[in-house]
């Protein structure tokens, strides 16, 4: 047995059926709701699209992706060579009179380095 609450919601559902064949049956018009709606149509009025376009589309999409991954992989090998190049230039300053701190203090900027990098990819 359906509750008072079921029925009223079944009733409900049974109207909003009928309004909605009746809109699209061309039978009723809404309301005007002047301010709410946009003056102009929109520029595409059919939800169909067609395959070229999609292709296209993820043609389009693939070929941006493949740019950022080239982009990428472009700087990685930069920054490591670079680190190479530091690491280099570590080994260097540390067999020299001010090795310690200034091993430090590049240790530090490597490190900055790297952070740095890492944010941008």
């Amino acid at each position: 047995m359906l509750s008072t609450q079921t029925r009223e919601a079944q009733a409900r559902m049974n109207e909003m059926r009928q309004l909605i064949g009746k809109r699209l049956e061309g039978e009723y018009t809404p309301r005007s709701r002047a301010g709410t709606l946009p003056s102009t149509p929109p520029a595409q009025t059919t939800d169909t699209f067609s395959a070229d376009g999609i292709v296209q589309t993820l043609q389009g999409v693939v070929s941006e992706a493949d740019q950022h991954l080239s982009r990428a992989a472009s700087k990685h090998e930069t920054m490591h060579d670079d680190l190479k190049l530091l690491t280099s230039d570590l080994k260097e300053v540390s067999q020299s009179t001010y090795g310690l701190e200034i091993h430090s203090i590049l240790i530090r900027c490597c490190l900055e380095i790297i952070r740095s990098g890492e944010d941008e990819t």
